[in-house]
């Protein structure tokens, strides 16, 4: 059997950001890896042009099943899952998992490039006090944050989120404004000492968006339908980057089609044990160390099952979500602006309790039925006023804080599920109502009957699976994300987070997975 120096199980951004740093060693990286078969050709235009120029093309917008129109009659899903052409980033992941859950949304990917095909870009660094639980520091990240942010293109600027989000002098300049958040932000100058000292603060979300040319890469584009269809260049994708050190170097090989089962340890080696999912057969590979970045739920399950273990009930961290939506009045019935613009703005907000972070969206380019149902006036009314409403419209995602509750857990059964059980959720209202009560000084207005609390799971933000300690034990991590009880296993995705602070985790997952990658080489 070829024995290779590391294993890679996965294919998303934190197995391919360990790659990275491991790209001059003989390298596997296993996969199921789906991907789809959409040219992009039928979605070359905006929403708003497909329409005028009657091209739109059922299947792609709407879907022979009507994918799309899933907000109208089932539970909320994220619009850029739910497209038909989409689909292929989570189907296969919940068709070759079985879950038992009751109060969880559970969502991943066996797509190539995991859930990168379908994020939101938010690339925040995490702070000393994000990291103050981690047994690390943020000097042992800094670098890996810096080497990111030149490789992939994060936009943003030092304004007054730099405290949250540390000064970076090498951010492209982030996307254009639309004029609810240019009126938005106007304000926000105006009454700034105000709302510093409610402990508000609002400026640019640091995005892995290109938004300015950068050597051969293309600026943002505006009009594209990154709701519709995957692999949009202007939007940072672990595929494409995954591809061209493949390409690159013949030192790594990829092997898609395998999804990974459990894995043995003897000396000086580990085996992998996969499954082909198309020919069912079981297929093994052998290397000197093992990195898994299968996400969490996907790492836990291969852990849990490589200790034959079914009584551990790991903690489950995720970031509980509500959405919030504003109407600004001088704008009803405005002429919409149809590009597709990414989060326009994030407000930072601190209460007794937490720090949250706030991503303001405008809706661009997303479907009458995404929304349609969340008016409160009938069928009939929404019908009529949604298109002189939309163009008011300012939607507030708020992403709260998680740590360790004995009740929120995830558990690998005896016939092979996986359980996850969310019980013990953090109070949600609070911190909406100041901001509503506040944002009207901004000339944004809304209720707090309007505010959507979405099922635990909605962030998909999963983490704390396999925390991070400085004194580990069973089914935990050390410093350098080694799993205990074993030599040559490395965890690089969110399973090591011990605490998930409320910024969108995944730019500190990357760095990390940097840092192990690059001490794994070091041990070779």
């Amino acid at each position: 059997m070829e024995l290779f120096d590391v294993i890679i199980v996965g294919s998303g951004p934190s197995a391919v950001s360990a790659l990275k740093a491991l790209k001059d060693k003989k390298v596997l990286i296993l996969d199921v890896g789906m991907v789809t078969n959409d040219s992009g050709d039928s979605l070359n235009k905006s929403l708003r042009n497909l329409k005028k120029g009657n091209e739109i093309k059922f299947s792609d917008v709407i879907g022979d099943k009507f994918e799309s129109l899933n907000n109208i009659h089932q539970e909320y899903m994220s619009p850029k899952i739910k497209a038909p052409l989409m689909r292929f980033v989570s189907n296969k992941f919940n068709e070759l998992n079985k879950f038992k859950t009751t109060n969880f949304f559970v969502l991943g990917s066996f797509a190539k490039g995991g859930l990168s095909n379908a994020w939101g870009g938010g690339s925040m660094r995490y702070t000393e006090e994000d990291l103050k639980d981690f047994p690390l520091s943020y000097s042992q990240l800094e670098k890996h944050y810096d080497y990111l942010t030149n490789e992939i293109g994060i936009s943003g600027e030092n304004d007054d989120l730099k405290v949250e989000f540390l000064e970076d002098k090498n951010l492209l300049p982030p996307p254009e404004l639309n004029f609810l958040a240019i009126d938005l932000l106007t304000q926000y100058k105006r009454l700034k000492a105000k709302f510093i000292e409610l402990k508000f603060s609002i400026g640019f979300p640091r995005s892995a968006f290109i938004t300015a040319a950068k050597g051969s890469r293309e600026v943002y584009k505006y009009d594209s339908m990154e709701f519709f269809k995957p692999y949009t260049n202007s939007i940072y994708n672990a595929k494409l980057f995954l591809e061209n050190i493949v390409k690159e170097k013949s030192n790594v090989t990829y092997l898609d089609k395998k999804m990974v089962v459990s894995f043995v340890e003897t000396d000086g080696s580990v085996e992998v044990k996969t499954i082909d999912i198309t020919s069912g057969d079981e297929v093994n590979f052998t290397a000197q160390k093992l990195i898994i970045g299968a996400g969490c739920i996907g790492t836990s399950k291969i852990v849990l099952k490589s200790f034959n273990d079914f009584e551990a009930e790991l903690p489950m961290l995720d970031n509980l979500v509500t959405y919030i939506p504003f109407v600004n009045f001088k704008f009803i019935g405005k002429k919409e602006d149809q590009r597709i613009i990414p989060p326009q703005l994030i407000l930072m907000a601190e209460d007794e309790r937490n720090k949250y972070l706030c991503s303001m969206y405008k809706l661009n380019n997303t479907l009458s039925g995404d929304y349609l149902m969340d008016f409160p006036l009938s069928v009939k009314g929404n019908i009529k006023a949604v298109k002189y409403l939309v163009p008011s419209i300012l939607i507030m995602q708020v992403f709260y804080p998680d740590y360790q509750k004995k009740k929120n857990y995830l558990k690998l059964l005896n016939d092979g599920s996986v359980e996850i059980k969310y019980e013990d959720e953090e109070p949600r209202g609070n911190i909406e109502k100041k901001i509503i009560a506040n944002f009207r000084r901004l000339g944004l207005h809304s209720m707090s009957f309007l505010v959507k609390k979405l099922r635990p799971g909605n962030s998909f933000h999963y983490s704390g699976t396999l925390p991070m300690k400085e004194k580990p034990g069973k089914f935990q991590t050390d410093s350098e994300c080694r799993l205990f009880g074993t030599k040559n296993v490395f965890i690089v995705d969110g399973s090591v987070f011990p605490v998930l602070p409320a910024k969108n985790n995944t730019f500190t997952i990357m760095a990390n997975a940097m840092r192990v990658g690059e001490l794994v080489g070091k041990s070779l």
